[in-house]
């Protein structure tokens, strides 16, 4: 099966994230089987580990990105720049005013 040699990389990664680093190796290292009203626990091969590691990072830079887009869209929404605050109050006056449109671009995030 997969081993995890604990780094100072690895210890950042579940700092930051609020993670034991025993619970995130065994995340990483393992799955959980339910088969029979039974629960198992397979050992995952350093392959499958790297797969996993991948979609937790790609989920990651998701999120990031979500929260990203989220704050650019309110800061460069046209009421943001009138100083209205509420937002549904924006939404009917730049109904009636004018339109928007905003791009944001992030190269390379679609593979």
């Amino acid at each position: 099966g997969a081993l995890i040699v604990a780094d100072d990389a690895f210890e950042k990664v579940t700092t930051l994230m609020g993670i034991g680093q025993d619970e995130m190796k065994s995340a990483i290292t393992r799955k959980l089987v339910k088969a029979r009203g039974e629960e198992l626990v397979a050992r995952l091969t350093p392959a499958q580990s790297r797969d996993s590691c991948d979609a937790l990072a790609k989920e990651i830079y998701s999120q990031v990105v979500d929260v990203l887009v989220c704050k650019m869209n309110k800061r460069t929404y046209p009421a943001h720049s009138v100083g209205r605050v509420d937002q549904a109050e924006a939404v009917k006056a730049d109904e009636k005013n004018m339109g928007c449109i905003s791009l944001l671009d992030f190269f390379g995030f679609e593979t």
